[in-house]
C-alpha cells in the first residue's frame, strides 16, 4: 500500500479523505490506511478513528493505531470515546494492549477531568475487575493529586496492585517536581559559590 504512504507524506486534505474512506475496505487495506492516519494531527482524523473503533469489530492493531493518534494529538473531547473503548473491551484478554493504551490516554489527557478521576477510582477499587485492568487504572490515577485510595489498595497485599500504587506515586512525584521546576522563577534559583 505504497499509495497510502505517499498520502501520509503529503498529509493533504484530499489525501486524508481518501485514507478515511479506506477504513471501509477489507482489513488489509484498512490497517494500511490506519498506519498512515495515526500520524495525522487533525481533530477530524482522531474523531473518525475513534468512531471507527467504537463502531464495530476491529483488530488490536487497528485499535492501537487509532489510540496512538489520540495519545499524541487528542484532546479532552476524545475522552468519552476512550472510556467507551475500555468499557467495551475490558473483559477481552486479547485486547489488553489496546486497553492499556486507552488508560494511558486517560492519564495524559484526563488530568483535569473529574469524570475521568471518578471512572479510574471505580475501576481501581473494584476487586471483581481483572488485576491488570485495575493496575492500569491505578497508574492512570497518577495524573491526580488525590492519593486517598492508595492506602486501601496497599492493604489488599496484592503484589501487582502494590507495584502499580508505587509506580503511580512515582509518576505523580515526577509530575509535581516538573510543575515545581517549571513554575520556578529566576529569583527562586539558589546560587552557591564554589571556589576553584
Amino acid at each position: 500500500m505504497a499509495f497510502h504512504r505517499l498520502l501520509g507524506i503529503v498529509k493533504s486534505e484530499n489525501g486524508m479523505r481518501i485514507l478515511l474512506r479506506e477504513l471501509e475496505q477489507e482489513p488489509f487495506i484498512r490497517e494500511s490506511a490506519l498506519l498512515v492516519l495515526k500520524d495525522f494531527d487533525r481533530q477530524e482524523v482522531g474523531q473518525a478513528l475513534l468512531d471507527f473503533v467504537n463502531g464495530g469489530e476491529t483488530s488490536v492493531l487497528e485499535k492501537l493505531c487509532a489510540l496512538e493518534n489520540i495519545e499524541r494529538f487528542g484532546t479532552q473531547e476524545a475522552l468519552d470515546s476512550v472510556v467507551r473503548i475500555i468499557e467495551k473491551y475490558e473483559t477481552d484478554s486479547a485486547q489488553i494492549e489496546a486497553i492499556e493504551k486507552a488508560f494511558t490516554i486517560l492519564r495524559i489527557h484526563g488530568a483535569d477531568s473529574p469524570e475521568v478521576f471518578e471512572f479510574l477510582k471505580l475501576i481501581a477499587a473494584d476487586r471483581e475487575k481483572h488485576v491488570s485492568i485495575r493496575c492500569f487504572a491505578i497508574e492512570a490515577l497518577s495524573s491526580f493529586k488525590d492519593i486517598s485510595l492508595y492506602e486501601d489498595l496497599l492493604k489488599e497485599k496484592n503484589e501487582a496492585i502494590t507495584c502499580s500504587v508505587y509506580n503511580s506515586l512515582s509518576m505523580l512525584s515526577d509530575k509535581i517536581m516538573k510543575e515545581s521546576e517549571d513554575s520556578r522563577g529566576e529569583e527562586d534559583v539558589s546560587y552557591t559559590y564554589a571556589p576553584e
